[in-house]
């Protein structure tokens, strides 16, 4: 009967509501509500078995073979409620796959050969989900790296690189000389500031160039050093009292 077919559906949501489903999240009555209103929609009557039955009497719904297969999804169409992503991410953060799980993939992945097809497939879908399209995007914002560069979003590099954000220097000097920069190429702040990128306060030159103007920096300062201008403490170089009263 339909009755018991309901009770049965209810009773073993009530179960999940309890005790969680796997152990990931707990059931809610607006998802069982969903899931009973979805098991009405994929039951079918079945032939009478008792040729005694009345018409208008309630007949047993059973799921076919096809309707299994066509079922729709429980959580088609909810949306997320607000910070359930993250307190997801947030209880699996940390975990570790074990021996047998990772058997287990490797079972289920061995002999599967991803073609190029495949590939090409993969990488349009990739491409869909990046810079303003993704759904971390924060909006390219500049910002300074470890090394104290100013590094900001940059669409125009290929979506193989390990990152889209790259040195902003590059670019202003890029637009300097109207070109390209050359691998063997490098861009030298001449003020020592690495976030001052006016074009005023770049040098273009190649690679061997940059590394001697950081030496001959190292050796001017080794050489007021010695002359008492230039004093250490504390791990760091300063002016010295003799050198800042001159330069007032």
């Amino acid at each position: 009967m339909l009755i018991r077919r309901l009770n049965e559906i209810l009773k073993k949501h009530r179960l999940e509501t309890e005790y969680g489903h796997s152990g990931y999240y707990m059931a809610k009555p607006r998802i069982i509500l969903h899931r009973v209103r979805q098991e009405i929609q994929n039951l079918t009557p079945a032939c009478p078995s008792d040729s005694k039955e009345r018409e208008g009497e309630d007949i047993e719904m059973i799921p076919t073979g096809e309707q299994v297969r066509k079922r729709i999804p429980w959580n088609k169409g909810l949306k997320m409620s607000p910070g359930y992503g993250e307190a997801r991410a947030h209880s699996f953060k940390g975990r570790r796959h074990t021996e047998a799980t990772k058997m287990k993939i490797a079972e289920a992945n061995r002999g599967h050969i991803v073609t190029d097809e495949m590939r090409e497939k993969m990488k349009q879908k990739a491409q869909e989900r990046v810079g303003d399209k993704s759904s971390n995007w924060k909006g390219g914002k500049a910002k300074i790296n470890t090394r104290g560069y100013t590094i900001e979003y940059d669409n125009s590099l290929p979506l193989g690189q390990y990152s889209r954000y790259r040195p902003r220097y590059r670019r202003v000097m890029e637009q300097k000389i109207g070109r390209k920069l050359l691998k063997s190429e490098a861009v030298h702040h001449i003020n020592g500031v690495k976030s001052d990128d006016v074009p005023e306060n770049l040098y273009l030159c190649n690679l061997s160039s940059h590394r001697r103007l950081h030496n001959e920096m190292s050796q001017m300062i080794m050489e007021l050093y010695r002359k008492g201008l230039v004093i250490f403490n504390e791990g760091r170089y300063n002016f010295s009292q003799r050198l800042l009263e001159q330069m007032v």
